[in-house]
């Protein structure tokens, strides 16, 4: 049989207690010192420590371009993040938005009334489990 007898896995990960497999998708980039015991059938056992760091995996963010807008008019877009799977916090990290125009931080849907015709550059950023992602946008909000 297999056990973590000190320390953690990093969150995301099992041990397979009779196979000794560890598996799972991490969430958080980290480095987990853990030590795993592995005893026999006749009660005989061993010990070691692993050191296992995970990384930042890549964050996109699309679409790759988001539509015009016109002054005066609703506007609805929403910006998603991959891989799939954890829980992102979005936000501009770079310019400033549209005025008029919100994002929200939790769903990434940009959305509002554009109030003042121009271009504006902005970069939205998705984050999650210590590692983000970032993605440029331009969009111009032309006279009715």
């Amino acid at each position: 049989t297999f056990a973590v007898t000190s320390g953690a896995l990093p969150a995301g990960l099992t041990l397979n207690t009779t196979t000794g497999v560890l598996s799972g998708t991490p969430t958080a980039a980290t480095t987990a010192v853990f030590t795993i015991k592995a005893t026999g059938q006749g009660g005989c056992s061993g010990t070691r420590t692993y050191i296992l760091t995970i990384a930042c995996g890549t964050i996109m963010l699309n679409p790759t371009t988001l539509p015009n807008s016109t002054a005066g008019a609703a506007y609805n877009q929403t910006v998603t993040a991959s891989p799939s799977g954890p829980v992102y916090s979005y936000s501009v990290s770079l310019g400033s938005l549209p005025p008029g125009l919100s994002l929200n931080p939790a769903t990434g849907v940009l959305s509002g009334v554009s109030t003042a015709v121009g271009t504006y550059t902005f970069t939205v950023k998705a984050a999650a489990g210590g590692c983000s992602g970032t993605r440029q946008y331009i969009v111009s909000v032309n006279a009715p």
